[in-house]
């Protein structure tokens, strides 16, 4: 039996992990150490359990948080047993934009063994990355090249790989091109895992014709499910289901009759550190690509492309500044670069934003940009306007109680016009929670003549790209709970009036229907259902909103009518 156990210090942050395997071959502890701001100064790994220390990495940083060494010492450092030849040090620098500029890889006598070097767009986006190998002499013997296109969206849909060696060690002859590989990636942001997902991958040879040389499909859920792989090794197509773990990582990848599958002798089970890093298997040796936390890894950089943002395993940081400023409630939010705020136990982070432990930080961001709209929108309001702040309501002092209005929290209160709305979620907990506490605020709050809000944001719905997000996030009023949501296809079904219960009652139908095999259509059903109107202008609707290419044509089709 494979047992894991995790250790944390007071702000949460992963101290020790231990695993111990079933067959002992894969045990280890690592423990960790951080600055005060989140920061981690070392890592030391025993891969045996024997109390010896084999690994210990110690890393250093700029006064911006940007890691700016990484050392490694094999050995155990304090009995001066090192194996020196094995020793590395990881140099980084970066652009004015914070971003990652170069990494240079040395050994213990300064040897400089690579370069890579980080280009990125002007939206920030990575979108070239060249590694250079050196020899003993210096000279370069392999460059390997790795380019990135993106949409206007932000999502990435080509990767170019192109790899140079040099086949006679003259470093005056010109570097020969070995491979040039084009992987193009379709990609669904309209599915129920929340986050744009890949569909379909085709890769293509570059120097054979644009000849397709691989084509890799998979099937969506609330996870990545299956996929199915055509190259020539399988013509007709290597089917194979993905299980995960509690943490959404594929652990192993089986036939259809449940049996492990085996890519070029090495079954697929994957086991992983608590930050992702393989254990007992390459990532290289894969047959997929949907790895640790069930996020796409990148073989060709090594590291894992999460949307906004690439992040390292090794060092446990992303690999360029995080726009979002930071929530105040909440000061590990506050670091740029820090991956799960040292939690990657408990928190994934599939958009590269936002760690999500279940009540995501992606809400409290949300909340505070719906709070400075309205502020912005109405600042003569803002005297006798509050956010999440005690209302402070009674005629008496015996109404101050536990319970009461005196007490109660509402999202936004306004004291001048009487006026109160609560911001959730577009989910079930979201909807149905929402349900529950506005039957608690009229209890609370009709006695002093306050009332729910439903005028703000006004219809047609406006879809909000926040600045400090980069993502769309749709937000619309019903009954006074402004729910935001950057799941657009679903919430924007519900722009037209729809009453608290109908959503509450839409969302668990969902969840019931959740397993069947065409979900949007079922889900577009229930919907009907719901609300009573015809399939034929739920799929209208639909169709609009998938076309739909900019924000303005997408309000056009919400206010145009069509249901």
């Amino acid at each position: 039996m494979d047992t894991f156990n995790w250790t944390y210090d007071d702000l949460g942050r992963l101290v020790t992990e231990v695993f111990d395997s079933h067959d002992n071959v894969l045990d280890f502890e690592a423990n960790y150490t951080y600055d005060l701001v989140g920061n981690r100064l070392e890592k030391t790994v025993d891969q045996d359990l024997d109390l010896d220390i084999d690994e210990t990495y110690t890393y250093t940083y700029n006064t911006s948080d940007q890691l700016l060494t990484e050392t490694k010492v094999v050995g155990n450092v304090d009995d001066g047993t090192n194996f020196e030849t094995d020793d590395t040090t990881t140099t980084y620098s970066y652009t004015n934009t914070l971003q990652t500029a170069k990494q240079v890889i040395e050994t213990y006598s300064t040897d400089v063994i690579s370069n890579t070097t980080y280009g990125f767009n002007l939206q920030g986006r990575m979108d070239e990355v060249v590694t250079d190998t050196y020899d003993s002499n210096g000279d370069v013997v392999r460059r390997e090249t790795a380019t990135y296109e993106y949409d206007d969206k932000g999502i990435r849909v080509e990767a170019t790989q192109k790899v140079e060696v040099d086949h006679d060690t003259d470093p005056l002859t010109a570097l020969q091109v070995e491979s040039d590989e084009t992987t193009t990636y379709l990609s669904d942001p309209m599915n129920h895992t929340g986050y744009s997902q890949v569909i379909e991958e085709v890769t293509v040879d570059n120097l054979n014709s644009m000849s397709e040389t691989e084509r890799v499909i998979y099937t969506l859920g609330l996870d990545v499910l299956q996929q199915v792989k055509y190259d020539s090794a399988n013509p007709t197509g290597l089917n194979s289901i993905m299980l995960h773990d509690g943490h959404g990582s594929t652990r192993m990848l089986t036939d259809m009759l449940g049996a492990v599958t085996i890519v070029n002798s090495i079954p697929q089970i994957f086991t992983y550190d608590a930050y992702g890093e393989s254990l007992g298997f390459n990532k290289a040796d894969a047959a997929t690509s949907f790895l640790y936390s069930g996020e796409l890894f990148d073989s060709r950089i090594g590291q894992q492309y999460l949307r906004a943002r690439y992040y390292d395993f090794a060092t446990g940081t992303f690999n360029r500044l995080d726009p979002f400023f930071g929530n105040l409630k909440d000061p590990q939010s506050l670091h740029k670069y820090l991956y799960t705020h040292g939690d990657p136990v408990n928190g994934i982070d599939p958009s590269g934003l936002f760690v999500d432990f279940g009540t995501s930080a992606f809400g409290y961001a949300v909340e505070a940009e719906i709070e400075a709209v309205y502020a912005l929108t109405f600042p003569h309001r803002m005297p006798d306007t509050e956010f999440g702040k005690w209302a402070k309501l009674s005629f008496t002092d015996t109404d101050r109680i536990p319970g009461s209005a005196w007490f109660a929290k509402p999202d936004i209160i306004d004291h001048n016009r009487y006026k109160y709305m609560e911001i959730k979620p577009w989910s079930p907990t979201g909807t149905i929670a929402a349900k529950a506490q506005m039957k608690v605020r009229a209890a609370q709050f009709s006695r002093f003549g306050y009332t729910p809000d439903p005028t703000w944001p006004p219809e047609p719905t406006p879809f909000y790209t926040f600045l400090t997000l980069e993502v769309p996030v749709m937000v619309f009023n019903i009954e006074g709970v402004i729910f935001y949501s950057d799941y657009l296809q679903i919430a924007a079904e519900f722009v037209v009036g729809v009453t608290l219960a109908e959503v509450a009652s839409y969302q668990l139908y969902t969840i019931a229907v959740s397993s069947a095999p065409n979900i949007r259509v079922v889900a577009q059903t229930g919907l009907a259902i719901a609300r009573g109107w015809s399939r034929a202008a739920v799929t209208s609707l639909n169709a609009g909103i998938q076309s739909s290419t900019s924000r303005a044509t997408m309000t056009s089709t919400l206010a145009g009518g069509a249901i």
